[in-house]
């Protein structure tokens, strides 16, 4: 099956004038993990560098842009939080301060909301105790300055 990001511009009012937030929805590979035989090796950090990638190389108008924030499903099936393609985003968020580390899947956390905001803006995370009626808890994104 394949797996793709998607992105999105809303148009966001800040205390300066309305500002564009982008936000990247991605669902990685979920076959592999890092102690599966090496024809089966994650590809997950190589999906998040290449995203990572195209995200740093955007040319931004600082005044203009209010932040980048990505989220889905990573599929850290085995890996968790000890997979590359969870510690690269993690660096990448400079403004994510606090996170709810519980699983969202019966097979363990792989859901993840990460973000890189203007100065000033902070992330929280909060798994919801309800799935409605998806396989997964959905990860609640709360930005405070």
């Amino acid at each position: 099956q394949r797996r793709v990001a998607l992105g999105a511009a809303l148009r966001v009012q800040t205390a300066d004038g309305p500002k564009r937030l982008e936000l990247v929805d991605a669902h990685l590979e979920p076959l592999s993990s890092p102690k599966t035989l090496w024809v089966f090796r994650s590809r997950r950090g190589a999906e998040v560098r290449a995203i990572l990638d195209v995200l740093d190389t955007s040319r931004y108008d600082s005044d203009e842009v209010a932040g980048v924030v990505l989220g889905g499903d990573f599929n850290t099936v085995r890996g968790g939080a000890r997979e590359d393609a969870y510690h690269l985003a993690r660096k990448w968020s400079t403004s994510l301060i606090k996170e709810d580390h519980r699983n969202t899947h019966v097979m363990g956390r792989l859901d993840y909301v990460f973000a890189k905001l203007e100065d000033g803006w902070k992330l929280t995370t909060r798994r919801l105790d309800e799935r409605f009626g998806s396989d997964h808890y959905p990860v609640l994104a709360f930005f405070s300055r």
